[in-house]
């Protein structure tokens, strides 16, 4: 029998998840990292949703945000969690604010909002979707969700590149 996740477990999940995934970003620690996400994952930005399906798309999309932090010089990053909201017994949801800092403590970017949804599958908690509301700098909303090769992308209309809703069937 699976058990519902208490609101104050998954504050507890979302907080160690929120530090893991920080330390190993900065870190170059890939392994690490990947052991929080699950695929299929879902990655949405103001520029549109991208549906990650394979482990190399996911370590593009990592090794494109690592590239990104090191263009920008960020050499720290502060996560607080906001908010915790149990969806069900097997997910819930968490609402952080990522800032990037540069050397001397210099603020790169603002503190920006995001929402990641959080699911257990054979007891393992796993990220398997996040969205980012990064509106000061559109190059890491590229490298999240539209400059990177698609899996599977659509704009904000519910299009693929090929201009076939995902829903299509494709002959």
């Amino acid at each position: 029998m699976t058990f519902r996740i208490s609101e104050r477990q998954a504050h507890d999940v979302a907080n160690d998840f929120l530090f893991a995934t920080g330390r190993s970003l900065l870190e170059g620690k890939y392994d690490q990292f990947r052991s929080y996400f699950r695929l299929p994952l879902f990655l949405e930005t103001q520029n549109g949703l991208r549906i990650v399906t394979t482990e190399h798309a996911l370590r593009q999309t990592y090794d494109g945000v690592r590239d990104h932090h090191r263009a920008q010089g960020v050499t720290d990053q502060v996560r607080s969690l906001l908010s915790v909201q149990v969806l069900g017994h097997n997910s819930f949801s968490f609402t952080h604010v990522t800032g990037l800092i540069g050397p001397n403590g210099k603020v790169v970017q603002h503190p920006f909002p995001a929402q990641s949804v959080v699911t257990r599958s054979s007891g393992v908690w796993a990220i398997s979707g996040c969205f980012y509301a990064i509106l000061r700098d559109r190059k890491l909303s590229d490298v999240l969700a539209s400059d990177l090769p698609p899996d599977v992308r659509q704009d904000r209309d519910g299009a693929t590149p090929g201009g076939t809703h995902p829903s299509t069937p494709r002959g």
